[in-house]
């Protein structure tokens, strides 16, 4: 499952920066929320890679909801269509928007750097799903706006049919599933359906799953040698790299 990030990615998350006149500028310190929403005035800024929602009126609709809740806020949307890019540059200035999508490259430990929490990981867990993924030091920074399970389909029948009957628990052992399944000689085990390019980038989401570590992708930052023995990327590649290796997967990928 690619959470907030899964991301998926990327997860995208969105975030509110601390408010200033200047449209940004990072802390740590949780914003304060007036208890009275319509003596609450001025503007915010908000970034997104939605051009297609800027477009057809979606993100106004958005707005209008959120201005009956805060009739005196104007909400301003800026588009863009390179929008990594363009945010990477203007996050080296305080001119980054109030309201924004996370970078995807952006680390975890970073954010706390840019954007101001949301409130405690106790409290914002029991509303939101994913938050542990933008989680600094007990605070939230980000809430998931949208979660991307990821898996595969598999043909129960051709799998009962190869004397399959209980999932295997281990890379060994869905080998070992595949070869039952490839002796069968009905059925190809696997297919990477490399050719549309992003089913295979989708092995990298499991990424943390190995190692049950959240910080898995940040961490290969830091890896000098990332594919070691034991490592998740290790454990991943390898898996793959032997499903085709071994003739598993289709005749051309």
């Amino acid at each position: 499952m690619r959470r907030g990030w899964l991301a998926v990615g990327a997860a995208s998350m969105v975030v509110l920066t601390a408010c200033s006149s200047s449209g940004g500028g990072g802390t740590s310190a949780a914003p304060s929320v007036n208890a009275d929403p319509t003596k609450v005035s001025g503007s915010i800024t908000v970034l997104t890679n939605r051009t297609d929602q800027l477009g057809d009126g979606t993100l106004d609709k958005y707005a209008a909801e959120f201005n009956k809740v805060y009739p005196n806020v104007k909400v301003k949307f800026e588009g863009m269509k390179d929008y990594e890019g363009e945010v990477k540059i203007r996050m080296n200035t305080e001119n980054y928007g109030d309201v924004l999508p996370i970078p995807s490259d952006l680390s975890i430990a970073q954010f706390p750097n840019f954007f101001s929490s949301l409130g405690s990981s106790q409290e914002l867990s029991k509303t939101y799903q994913w938050t542990d993924y933008a989680t600094v030091a007990d605070k939230v920074y980000g809430i998931a706006n949208f979660g991307t399970v990821t898996g595969f389909v598999y043909n129960k029948k051709v799998w009962a049919d190869a004397g399959v009957t209980a999932w295997p628990g281990t890379p060994e052992e869905f080998l070992a599933d595949l070869k039952a399944i490839k002796a069968k000689g009905a059925a190809i085990p696997y297919y990477t359906n490399y050719h549309d390019g992003w089913p295979l980038r989708q092995w990298t989401d499991a990424i943390g799953s190995p190692s049950c570590d959240e910080g898995a992708k940040d961490a290969l930052a830091a890896t000098a040698q990332p594919w070691t023995a034991g490592s998740d990327l290790y454990a991943i590649d390898s898996l793959v790299y032997s499903v085709v290796e071994q003739k598993l997967s289709e005749d051309d990928p």
